[in-house]
């Protein structure tokens, strides 16, 4: 996305506005307080700076500007927070490439159809020629006020009336054939509706806005049948494998610390909100993917997985339960229903009851993946245990918080009576490449502070923590040039210097504005202070500056070292390393290598 977007974006959000237009703030001197909406409190220790642009929770440490806001009570990505704020200002946002126009174009296009096309839907649902269709959902056991709710709807028992009306209003039939709501005629020429006679489900997207449609047959099944289901196909907006059905509830519906509960049908999500239970969702007839799991990590840290007991649904659990611990999730546990129930059927039967005999079949995923291993494999026998251990430490192996790590190692020992040594070494050989690795996170072999992906050596911190809770430094000699010096070696580092002093404006949420990539945003929301932080940064950014040449200076006298080892000038060489090391103020821990070169 265009930098002049998010500065345009930026310079027309005030933060105050912004928040206050979510709940009451309350002045506080030169600042705003109120309770923080990311965590319970009784007193706020929600702060909000006019003056910095910024946020700061004394409470829960969260903070940020704008974007960051919006992002986290949203639940949505930056792209998206970018979006809702140039929206709320009523500001058009540029094309990202020379071609960008015209595709946004089209996908503002699709939007709009996909919006047309569910009222036209929701329209034959209401009307006589729906009848039919709203007795099937009566005789499922899903209410009114629930269809009203998801926007379930109604195709048509016809060939051409949506294509119809649809081009009354103003959408070419090359558009709908594009959207995956028509297809062009074989034996018959001209486009026709492609869901007919169909249960329809409107399918959003995080932000509310209708992307596809899902749609089961109303006609009984029988040998020249159309399939049961048919979703929509992909397009520029929207992804099967990183959608799922209900997620644009979860902004409004889903408490905070509340799991979510991921299904697999349209209807299963349905019933499960019928009887109260909230937060749950349906992949759309595929398997859970990594980016479903990347977008479910962004509403909660807690997920059940709820799937029929048959094989089927015990192993798309099981592969599921996977795919989260490589995406993060920790906190994961899986409700087996009896056998031939899927969750409809299961809440349909027991109502309001449902929601605590759920909790009955719910278990822990270590529980869950231990109990099918001792199903599967003859636990009595050496080469049993092996087989099953084999099978139990790939998903150990994507656990990647060292403390949770250690306890799932002692359970699988204890259960396998295998040591934990040898499962460990069996973890190592899978992470080293020796079988499937996981997709994310570092090994957990050290301690916690030693894995964090955004961790920086100290200079750098100090330098990055200066100039990002104190603007006016970035004006100091060190950084002047423009570019970021030699002596910034973190990549990451590098590139926020060279965001900072792109920035005209210089405060502190200004300067977090413009920063898209998730590691770096990370990287400076976690040196981010409060206001009344009382830190010299000046003199802190002073000692990080002389640090960074000291280590430039080392690394340097290090290397003619190596080069003097070689063969060089030994005597010019020698000079220069020695006149390197005069140079270093506040000197290092190292030992002198001229020392050793200069003797023999």
């Amino acid at each position: 996305m265009a930098s002049d977007d998010i500065e345009r974006v930026r310079e027309a959000t005030d933060i105050v506005e912004l928040i206050g237009g979510y709940f009451p703030l309350k002045r506080s001197g030169s600042s705003f307080k109120a309770r923080c909406p990311f965590h319970e409190e009784k007193t706020g220790s929600f702060n909000v700076n006019p003056g910095r642009q910024t946020f700061y929770c004394f409470g829960c440490q969260e903070k940020g500007g704008v974007f960051d806001f919006v992002m986290k009570m949203e639940r949505v990505e930056f792209k998206d927070a970018l979006v809702l704020l140039a929206d709320r200002a009523n500001i058009s946002l540029e094309p990202e490439t020379p071609g960008g126009e015209q595709k946004r174009s089209f996908r503002a296009d699709l939007y709009r159809l996909h919006e047309w096309a569910h009222q036209f839907y929701l329209g034959v649902y209401r009307s006589p020629e729906g009848a039919a269709c709203r007795e099937y959902v009566k005789g499922r056991g899903i209410s009114d006020e629930i269809v009203q709710e998801f926007g379930v709807c109604y195709a048509p028992d016809s060939w051409t009336t949506f294509v119809g009306r649809a081009g009354e209003a103003g959408f070419p039939p090359q558009l709908l054939e594009k959207a995956g709501l028509a297809r062009v005629g074989v034996k018959r020429p001209g486009h026709y509706d492609w869901f007919r006679d169909r249960l329809v489900f409107a399918i959003g997207d995080a932000m509310g806005r209708v992307v596809a449609f899902g749609a089961r047959a109303l006609a009984k099944e029988g040998p020249n049948s159309e399939p049961k289901y048919l979703n929509s196909p992909e397009t520029d907006i929207f992804h099967k494998g990183k959608t799922l059905y209900g997620i644009d509830r979860l902004r409004k519906h889903l408490p905070r610390g509340e799991p979510i509960l991921v299904m697999e049908g349209y209807t299963d999500v349905l019933m499960s909100t019928q009887v109260g239970v909230h937060g749950a969702v349906a992949t759309l007839g595929t398997a859970l993917t990594p980016e479903h799991a990347r977008v479910l990590a962004r509403y909660s840290d807690s997920t059940v997985l709820v799937y029929d007991g048959d094989v089927a649904g015990l192993t798309a659990a099981e592969r599921g339960a996977l795919l989260l611990l490589e995406a993060g999730h920790l906190d994961i546990k899986v409700a087996v229903l009896p056998a031939g129930q899927d969750p409809c059927d299961f809440f349909s039967e027991r109502g309001a009851a449902g929601r605590e005999e759920l909790l009955d079949v719910t278990t822990d995923l270590l529980d869950f993946l231990l109990e099918r291993s001792g199903q599967r494999f003859d636990l009595t026998a050496p080469d049993g245990r092996r087989r099953a251990a084999g099978e139990l430490i790939r998903p150990a192996a994507a656990v990647t918080d060292p403390i949770a790590f250690d306890l799932v190692l002692q359970r699988i020992s204890e259960f396998l009576k295998i040591s934990v040594a040898a499962l460990r070494e069996g973890v190592h050989r899978i992470r080293r490449g020796g079988g499937r690795s996981p997709r994310r996170g570092p090994s957990t072999d050290g301690p916690p502070e030693e894995k964090a992906a955004v961790s920086l050596d100290a200079a750098h911190h100090d330098l990055l923590e200066a100039v990002l809770n104190d603007p006016g430094l970035l004006g100091h000699p060190f950084l002047g040039g423009g570019e970021p010096p030699p002596e910034i070696t973190d990549p990451r580092v590098r590139s926020l210097v060279v965001t900072f002093l792109a920035v005209e404006d210089r405060v502190t949420g200004n300067l977090l504005a413009p920063i898209e990539d998730p590691e770096q945003r990370e990287l400076s929301l976690g040196v981010l202070l409060p206001e009344d932080h009382g830190r010299n940064l000046s003199g802190q950014l002073e000692g990080a500056v002389l640090a960074l040449k000291n280590s430039r200076e080392l690394s340097e006298a290090r290397r003619r070292s190596r080069e003097l080892e070689d063969g060089g000038d030994s005597r010019l060489l020698l000079e220069e390393i020695q006149q390197r090391f005069r140079t270093l103020k506040g000197g290092s821990r190292g030992t002198d290598p001229t020392e050793d070169a200069s003797m023999g």
